[in-house]
C-alpha cells in the first residue's frame, strides 16, 4: 500500500501522540526512515530492510521534497507507507510524522544512508525487551559522531557490500556480553517503544533540519529513568551525513547552530 496524506502536506508543528491511530500491533516494529533527495543511499537502505527484516514490521517513508526521483522509485516500493511533503521538513518534524501514523508496538528510525545486515532488527530487539528499564537501543557502526557506537577501524575488513553481509555475520548472533550503556546513542539507528516515545512526545522540532533532536531525545530518556543501550552484537553500515552532502548542507555549520539550541534547552545538563 502506498499512503499520502493531504494533512501533512504542508508545514507545522505535530504532536507525536499517535492519538488518531489505533493501538499498537503487539510484535510489530515501525521502521520510520525520512528522504530527501540522494536515491543512491536511499535504494540500497530500503532494499537491505526487504532483504534482511523477516520480523513482522511496516515501512513508513517520509519524503521530504525530493526532486531526484526518489518519490517515484519510493511510490513502487510494496507495502510501503509514504508520506509526501512539499518541503524538507528535517528530522524532527519528519519523523514525528512517521509516528504519528505508526502502528507498532516498537519504533525504529532509520536513516536513508544505511545497509542494515542479516539478523539486525532480532537482535536489536532482543536487547530492548532484556530489561523493562532499557529506553532505546542502537547498534554498532563504522562511522559515526558518537565514536563508543563505532567499531574500531583496524577491524573494519570489507570493501563492498557482499563483504560487509559476511563482516557483519561474524558478529555473531545475541550477547549480552556485547552490550554496553552509553548516555548518548545516535538518531542513524533507534529503537524505542511506542508507550515510551508517546510519553515523551517524540522529538523536539526546533532543530530544524536535523542533528542535536536524537541528544534531546536521549536526554530526556534518561531524565525519565530508562537506560540507553549500544547493541554490540549488531553492525550497521552507515556512510553518515550522505543526504546533507547530496543537497548541500554545510553539516559543521547546523551543528554549531543545533548545539546553541540543545545547551540553551539544557544549561546543566549537556
Amino acid at each position: 500500500m502506498v499512503f499520502t496524506s493531504k494533512a501533512l502536506q504542508v508545514p507545522g508543528r505535530v504532536k507525536a501522540n499517535m492519538g488518531g491511530v489505533p493501538g499498537p500491533s503487539p510484535g510489530l516494529t515501525s521502521i520510520i526512515v525520512l528522504t530527501h533527495n540522494a536515491l543512491w543511499y536511499t535504494r540500497q537502505c530500503i532494499e537491505s530492510v526487504r532483504r534482511h527484516t523477516p520480523e513482522p514490521h511496516e515501512l513508513i517513508i517520509v519524503d521530504n521534497a525530493s526532486t531526484d526521483g526518489t518519490v517515484n522509485y519510493l511510490e513502487k516500493i510494496p507495502g510501503a507507507v509514504l508520506i509526501k511533503s512539499k518541503i524538507n521538513l528535517g528530522y524532527g518534524s519528519g519523523n514525528n510524522r512517521g509516528l504519528a501514523v505508526a502502528r507498532g508496538e516498537h519504533i525504529l528510525f532509520l536513516n536513508n544512508d544505511t545497509v542494515v545486515t542479516a539478523g539486525w532488527l532480532g537482535k536489536l530487539l532482543t536487547c530492548l525487551h532484556s530489561d523493562p528499564k532499557i529506553g532505546a537501543v542502537g547498534p554498532k557502526t563504522n562511522r559515526l559522531g558518537n565514536l563508543r557506537q563505532v567499531v574500531q577501524k583496524a577491524d573494519q575488513k570489507y570493501r563492498d557490500m557482499r563483504e560487509l553481509q559476511e563482516f557483519a555475520r561474524r558478529f555473531g548472533g545475541s550477547n549480552p556480553a556485547k552490550w554496553e550503556d552509553l548516555p548518548w546513542l545516535s538518531g542513524f539507528c533507534l529503537l524505542s517503544t511506542r508507550h515510551l516515545l508517546q510519553k515523551l512526545g517524540g522529538f523536539d522540532e526546533r532543530f530544524g533540519l536535523g542533528l542535536c533532536e536524537d541528544n534531546d531525545l536521549c536526554l530526556r530518556i534518561r531524565m525519565a529513568g530508562y537506560r540507553l543501550v549500544c547493541a554490540g552484537d549488531t553492525f550497521i553500515h552507515h556512510y553518515q551525513s550522505a543526504t546533507f552532502r547530496e543537497n548541500g548542507i554545510d553539516r559543521g555549520k547546523l551543528l554549531k547552530a543545533n548545539l546553541v539550541k540543545l545547551r540553551a534547552k539544557w544549561p546543566r545538563k549537556v
